[in-house]
């Protein structure tokens, strides 16, 4: 809907309140009074509404800065989270296999603080990848609860059949492994959007300035 010309109102009502003393004042005090109140009012309303357009702006600057900041701690702790969970599932793999141990200490994962400060602004995140938070924090508490008293140089085989404790295990770090990938992949071309990566050649311009022209 396009916005009053509030300023084309209020020179209107000039006008008219011109035009009205010049007659008899006396008369038209009433309308006059309202006139003006209904000027002022306008007036006000259209601060009313700059300001408020304005606040949102703002409320809308925050928002993005703060979705890029969790966006970029989030990808920097699992691109460091993820190959360990990696080595871990990759143990099993190779262990269980050739029907070696795995000691339980070597299974535990820590959750990164940036996973932590992800859920508590679920707000921020695409919807596909809150579940994979979710699916993130789930897995490591179910590993925690699984090893809860279990000492640290315990050794742990897997099953023929399945269903061992370690074939549990190795089933959430996939789990682990798998959100991480994805929302890696998710948070790539939303950090893109909202930080663009500077071309190479706008870089070097940027850092060398423009080359000469007998180069």
């Amino acid at each position: 809907m396009k916005t009053p010309e509030w300023p084309g109102i209020a020179t209107a009502v000039g006008i008219i309140l011109i035009v009205m003393i010049g007659a008899d004042l006396s008369k038209w005090q009433p309308l006059a009074a309202a006139l003006i109140a209904l000027g002022g009012g306008l007036l006000a309303y259209r601060g009313a509404m700059l300001k408020l357009r304005q606040d949102e702006a703002e409320r809308r600057r925050e928002f993005l800065r703060r979705q890029l900041a969790l966006y970029l701690k989030l990808e920097l702790a699992l691109r460091m989270f993820q190959p360990e969970a990696q080595e871990n599932e990759a143990a099993i793999s190779f262990r269980a296999a050739d029907g070696e141990h795995v000691l339980a200490g070597d299974l535990r994962l820590k959750e990164p603080p940036e996973i932590s400060e992800a859920w508590d602004n679920l707000d921020v995140f695409p919807r596909r990848l809150i579940r994979e938070i979710a699916s993130i924090r789930s897995c490591i508490r179910e590993i925690d609860d699984l090893l809860m008293g279990v000492p640290n140089d315990k050794k742990l085989y897997s099953s023929d059949k399945g269903g061992s404790m370690l074939d549990v295990i190795h089933e959430r770090i996939s789990t682990i492994v798998e959100a991480c990938a994805i929302i890696l992949a998710g948070l790539e071309p939303e950090i893109e959007q909202l930080a663009p990566i500077i071309p190479d050649n706008e870089r070097m311009l940027t850092i060398y300035g423009e080359p000469y022209a007998d180069d």
